[in-house]
């Protein structure tokens, strides 16, 4: 996970366009919180 993230860093460090980058941003960030999402779910499945 880390390895892509850092990849796509470098990504958004060549783009010089900020729309692009903020976009970028956004959709690591939603990509965390669905994974943090389903963890939730998980560990309320198994209580």
């Amino acid at each position: 996970m880390e390895s892509r993230r850092q990849l796509i860093y470098k990504l958004l460090n060549g783009q010089h366009d900020k729309s692009k980058r903020r976009l970028l941003l956004e959709y690591l960030r939603l990509k965390e919180k669905e994974q943090l999402d389903i963890i939730d779910k998980n560990g309320q499945e198994r209580y």
